[in-house]
């Protein structure tokens, strides 16, 4: 009964000491992890100006040649320019769709670009209507930055403007967008 007691006794002392090293393990693991983790966050988050949204305890990331100028969208803006059609599936090869723009604010958020060029926007007429790449129709209300003719069937950006061609055939530039990842610690 005593050898017993004993054996007890060591294996209940050591199972303690178990515990306490699996704990202390799983301390240094948790904070190894967490440093890990801010690493990253460093190495892949935007930094710069003080007030960027980026400095903070999460990020916005976009993929490599997109850019992300605030909010919650990253642009595309093509090298080369296509027509309607290929610059449609462009974007959507890249999971994304030409730039919708429903309100005049949203151009504030577009990358700067060459303003004397077009660039195809996810704009377009079917009969008798405007209809955005996300199939909402466009706002019937007339705007003085939507300048659209009723016989032309492609959308695209010029300038600050949005207006339309007759050929979506016309070989222009396009701009993609898509949802910005959002990294949080």
């Amino acid at each position: 009964m005593l050898a017993l007691g004993i054996v007890f006794f060591q294996v209940s002392n050591d199972f303690h000491k178990q515990i306490g090293n699996l704990t202390r393990n799983q301390e240094t693991l948790q904070t190894n992890f967490s440093k890990r983790l801010q690493d990253m966050k460093n190495r892949l988050c935007l930094k710069g100006e003080e007030n960027n949204e980026n400095n903070g305890p999460s990020c916005t990331l976009c993929p490599a040649n997109w850019q992300w100028m605030r909010g919650d969208t990253c642009f595309y803006i093509s090298v080369q320019k296509k027509s309607w059609e290929e610059s449609q599936k462009l974007c959507s090869l890249q999971n994304s769709t030409l730039l919708i723009v429903k309100d005049r604010d949203k151009l504030n958020d577009v990358p700067a670009r060459d303003k004397r060029q077009y660039y195809w926007i996810g704009l377009h007429k079917s009969r008798d209507n405007w209809y955005w790449e996300d199939g909402s129709a466009l706002s019937p209300v007339k705007e003085n930055w939507i300048d659209l003719y009723e016989y032309y069937n492609c959308g695209y950006l010029f300038g600050e403007k949005i207006g339309n061609h007759y050929y979506c055939t016309e070989k222009n530039f396009c701009i993609c967008e898509k949802a910005a990842v959002k990294l949080s610690m």
